[in-house]
């Protein structure tokens, strides 16, 4: 608000010998803009609007193009801190038909047709911006561009997500959030964007887009849909890949010294080929800096996640105590503004996997299924909890469990694969595990699952669940249905570190 004060501060400084009606029209206008601004600076918003809205209702051709712009930006911003965003998405729509229009403005634009379920809008605002107005299309939040990709595609709305894919495919787009680089968003975008086309028959468009895939996020999406894998000779090598993503990830924490995205994606990448201790030492570069400042540029964001990483590394090398440290530490960090819930699902998780557990009981306890999280996250902990119950013979309530999880398996359905591998239940397993791989939309997670990996580490724990799928996998109707489905894949990355 500051930067706008002073620019209508400069506006009504000028002298003006020459005054028409209009110039007295003008004045009275600016007047009204900066006391507008004057209280938007106090955070007084509700005053800012009376004294601006009239305005930009009124007759605006006595004002300058800047001053109107300015107006609109005041208005914008200040319906948006009243969570009116009806309102800052109209004032953003007008504000864009002008050519002194702020980034600010088509931000506000993008984010209240999204936030409103406007899709066809939002596809218009996004492509709109892509004429000359990269800088701010660049500062969009990925997670909102993602967000809206999982609408459309929920929505089967190709047609308006292939038009969101060549955006963020396209060489201009550069945002200034350095994860897209880190974790290959392009590369993810094109196979999304060549699956689409495949289904729709352009095998050529399809074929030129695989063709530029690197990264082991983008050949993942690639191995796991078999339709795009037969439009390549072999199967993508996944240790080259890891191997080109740990040199480019470097590459990034050099150029990009106030991310502590950058340190995490190199650790993941080192634990990818099973180098834990490297990780370790990669990770613990940034905790003086994290302790003892300056702040990263992300790390408000991030700061769980390096826990998380961390913790991760640590169960790799067989570490139970500095991993529980870790996941603990991560733990306390809140995710935004509220309680933390993914790091602590994690450590349940892994005491699972470490054979303890009533401490995963603990970790993820009933009170903690009563907080504020996704219906996927609800399932995960659902997941750890049955799975412990089962694992320590406490029949009555793993089913209980399983019950519940089963109520509710469109929210996750590898949770209901998982709880029945841990009940014991092994037809089950296998019937939930044909039903996955024969539907388009499930079947590339229940590939990731049945994948084959390398051996834990020495040291590191061996999963019971991962031991009881491998037994499931090869189950006749299991085969069967892998082999309707593109068939097992050899994935030689170490299977923790790849995020499923």
């Amino acid at each position: 608000m500051k930067a706008i004060l002073l620019g209508l501060l400069a506006l009504t400084a000028a002298p003006n010998e020459n005054r028409t009606p209009n110039t007295s029209k003008a004045d009275g206008a600016l007047a009204h803009l900066r006391a507008g601004a004057l209280a938007a600076q106090r955070n007084d918003c509700r005053t800012t609007l009376k004294e601006v809205v009239p305005v930009l209702d009124g007759d605006t051709t006595p004002l300058s193009e800047t001053a109107l712009a300015a107006g609109y930006d005041l208005a914008i911003g200040c319906s948006a801190r009243l969570d009116d965003m009806a309102k800052a998405g109209e004032f953003a729509r007008r504000a864009t038909a002008l050519q002194s229009a702020s980034d600010l403005a088509w931000l506000l634009r993008f984010f209240a047709d999204y936030e409103s379920r406007r899709y066809p809008q939002a596809i218009e605002t996004l492509e709109a911006m892509t004429q000359g107005r990269g800088r701010a299309l660049n500062q969009l939040d990925l997670h909102s561009l993602w967000g809206l990709h999982r609408d459309l595609d929920k929505a089967k709305l190709d047609a308006l997500d292939k038009r969101l894919l060549a955006i963020m495919i396209a060489p201009s787009f550069e945002p200034v959030d350095v994860r897209y680089l880190l974790q290959d968003g392009r590369g993810s975008a094109q196979a999304l964007l060549a699956g689409k086309l495949l289904a729709e028959g352009d095998r050529e468009g399809a074929a030129k887009l695989v063709a530029g895939l690197a990264s082991v996020s983008a050949l993942t999406d690639l191995a796991f849909n078999a339709d795009l894998r037969r439009l390549t000779s072999s199967m993508p090598d996944l240790r080259a890949a890891a191997t080109a993503d740990l040199a480019l990830r470097r590459e990034l924490k050099i150029r990009y010294p106030d991310s502590l995205s950058a340190f995490v994606a190199e650790a993941n990448s080192l634990r990818q080929l099973g180098r834990p201790a490297e990780a370790i030492a990669a990770l613990e570069q940034a905790r003086a800096r994290i302790t003892n400042g300056p702040a990263f540029a992300d790390q408000d964001d991030i700061l769980p996640w390096w826990w998380n990483e961390l913790a991760y590394a640590h169960s790799d090398a067989g570490d139970y105590a500095a991993m529980l440290a870790a996941f603990s530490s991560g733990a306390a960090v809140k995710e935004g503004e509220a309680l933390n819930v993914s790091q602590v699902i994690n450590l349940g998780s892994q005491q699972v996997a470490f054979g303890k557990f009533d401490e995963a009981l603990k970790t993820v306890d009933t009170a903690f299924l009563k907080r504020d999280m996704s219906p996927f996250g609800r399932m995960q902990a659902l997941s750890v909890r049955g799975c412990a119950f089962a694992l320590s013979g406490k029949t009555a309530e793993a089913q209980a469990t399983l019950r519940d999880a089963q109520a509710h398996e469109a929210d996750d359905p590898a949770t209901v694969s998982d709880l029945l591998l841990c009940t014991g239940d092994e037809a089950g397993a296998a019937a939930s595990y044909v039903r996955r791989l024969g539907d388009p939309k499930l079947r590339p997670t229940a590939l990731k699952e049945l994948a084959r990996y390398p051996a834990p580490l020495p040291g590191a724990p061996s999963d019971p669940r991962q031991v009881r799928r491998e037994k499931v996998a090869q189950r006749p109707e299991v085969q069967a249905a892998l082999t309707a489905a593109g068939g097992a894949l050899d994935i030689l990355l170490q299977r923790e570190s790849l995020g499923w």
